[in-house]
């Protein structure tokens, strides 16, 4: 249930060109986002990576009520 170290990578390349901001994982990845083929699987495994520390500058948000999607904080944003 984990990120490939391809996949880590180009997480980490995506997360460090976005500004400080709250973002969900279809905002991270951007036109790259249609590419993935099981999105929800993805989804897991790309928090699961947050939340062992595995990203930099990344840190498990909020779910939004409305649409059940993780927000993610970049860059410190919201961190005080």
């Amino acid at each position: 249930m984990d990120l490939t170290d391809e996949q880590l990578e180009s997480c980490q390349l995506l997360i460090d060109d976005k500004p400080n901001g709250e973002y969900e994982i279809k905002e991270i990845y951007g036109d790259f986002y249609e590419s993935i083929l099981a999105p929800k699987d993805f989804g897991k495994k790309f928090k699961h990576a947050v939340e062992q520390g595995k990203l930099d500058n990344i840190k498990l948000g909020r779910m939004d009520t409305g649409d059940k999607h993780w927000r993610y904080n970049l860059h410190g944003f919201l961190l005080g």
